[in-house]
């Protein structure tokens, strides 16, 4: 009896962990600003059927050697936030902060980098939904800049400094200096943060000098303090802005020709679904090329 009970407590545990892993935060970017939608479903992923167990009826009709995958499904968009700053800045608890507003809805269940994650430098990728579409968010810490700007996920940097410390708001300035020299051609979603802001008495920047680095650089600025959680949202805000921003331009050259590629191929095959209907698309094409009666009618009665 202990064992089936046993067994049972296991399958339910299994079947909650099943539920929660089908479960995402949501968040939608509109004009009026941030949309927090709770918890939603997991979208489905798409299926890619296999070579040998394709059929006939899966090809295209004008280009046999296109198959007809399913339009409306989406690749997994991924995002590299690197964060960069001095010792004792507080990027971890920063992290830890950002872990929490993708993965939580309630303060009372803030969920801490592990201690190998803040061992290894690197924290764990959370998913979560934006604007409906799922996206890996992976937090480096520390790590090294990209020496190739072609990547398959969107990059994006995190700068880091105290108000407390001016030593860390120049190495700070140096950052972005190197993150901006080392990526001329490309744009480059930057985020500078002045952390500690609670610490008022021993505030040694001041907030318009960090506007004024944020400026000269041409990156979004926050000042919030991570550790009593002021302004985190405002941060997630501008995330969430930053990864909105880069989208249409993070699609690489080969997607944007399979797109076109596909919408050529659907024109040309509803056109050759039309002519072995019985020629409708020849009369269309007749129709598109000769002139309308109307417009000869105009002509002789302006002659």
């Amino acid at each position: 009896m202990r064992d089936s009970g046993f067994v049972e407590s296991s399958s339910t545990q299994d079947a909650e962990e099943e539920d929660t892993m089908g479960q995402l935060r949501s968040f939608d970017m509109t004009k009026g600003g941030l949309i927090d939608r709770g918890f939603q479903t997991r979208p489905p992923q798409p299926i890619v059927p296999n070579l040998l167990a394709r059929r006939a009826e899966s090809r295209r009709a004008t280009c046999p050697e296109i198959w007809l995958f399913p339009e409306t499904s989406k690749p997994l968009k991924r995002v590299v936030l690197r964060v960069y700053g001095s010792v004792c800045v507080g990027k971890k608890t920063l992290c830890s902060q950002i872990h929490h507003h993708a993965a939580n809805a309630t303060p009372e269940s803030v969920n801490i980098l592990s201690t190998e994650c803040e061992e290894s430098g690197q924290s764990r990728s959370i998913n979560f939904l934006l604007n409906g579409e799922e996206v890996q968010l992976e937090i480096l810490l520390e790590s090294a800049l990209e020496t190739s700007p072609f990547s398959p996920h969107i990059t994006m940097f995190m700068v880091v400094y105290s108000v407390t410390s001016r030593e860390s708001f120049t190495t700070a300035a140096n950052l972005l200096y190197r993150i901006f020299q080392h990526r001329k051609n490309t744009p480059v979603p930057v985020i500078l943060v002045g952390n500690k802001m609670d610490l008022k008495r021993k505030k040694l920047v001041g907030t318009i000098e960090g506007r004024m680095l944020a400026k000269i650089y041409k990156c979004a600025f926050v000042e919030l303090s991570a550790l009593m959680a002021m302004n985190v949202d405002t941060m997630w805000k501008e995330i969430l802005t930053q990864i909105r921003g880069v989208e249409a331009d993070s699609r690489s050259l080969l997607e944007r020709l399979v797109d076109r590629g596909r919408s050529i191929a659907r024109s040309c095959e509803e056109i050759v679904h039309r002519i072995r209907r019985g020629g409708d698309g020849l009369s269309d094409l007749r129709e598109m090329n000769e002139p309308k009666e109307e417009d000869g009618q105009e002509k002789q009665v302006n002659e």
